[in-house]
């Protein structure tokens, strides 16, 4: 554990810093990081939050066996995308990814057709949008729907009726 920290480090700062000025390449470490973190919540994001996506309860418990459970709460996005599917490492296919994380991600589109034949034969929803645009269209959606308020008649915690 203390040797893979202390190689990561030295290969994030020490060695660097050997060859630039310190202030560098702690700039271009925090950019890196920035972009690195904006990019997989983008990814996440298109992946669990579109439309018709529901999210789960706050409890432990599913309604539906774990393989079904993935299925409904994930969405792939711009599978055709070759480009895209290179620099996100196949995590565009979500579906695949979840249901089979052990499997490397060269193998995902080979294999989503099958997943979703599959769940066509068993009567299970398989959401896929075939740009990314589409898929941020739909987040844009979502994020629209969840912000509005509360139907009428729905009394929430500690309000007034």
């Amino acid at each position: 554990l203390w040797l893979g920290k202390a190689t990561t480090f030295s290969l994030w700062f020490v060695i660097p810093m050997l060859f630039r000025p310190w202030y560098l390449v702690i700039a271009f470490s925090i950019l890196t990081m920035m972009i690195l973190g904006f990019v997989l919540a983008v990814v996440f994001q298109l992946a669990h939050v579109v439309e018709p996506l529901e999210f789960s309860a706050a409890t432990n418990r599913v309604s539906a066996d774990w393989a079904s459970h993935q299925v409904e709460t994930t969405a792939n996005f711009a599978t055709q995308n070759r480009l895209l599917t290179w620099y996100l490492g196949g995590l565009n296919h979500q579906i695949e990814h979840h249901l089979f994380a052990s499997v490397p991600d060269v193998h995902y589109a080979r294999i989503a057709d099958i997943v979703e034949t599959c769940c066509r034969e068993f009567g299970r929803p398989y959401h896929r949008y075939e740009t990314f645009r589409s898929a941020l269209a739909s987040h844009g959606r979502k994020l629209h729907a969840l912000g509005q308020p509360p139907a009428l008649g729905v009394v929430v915690a500690n309000q007034p009726a």
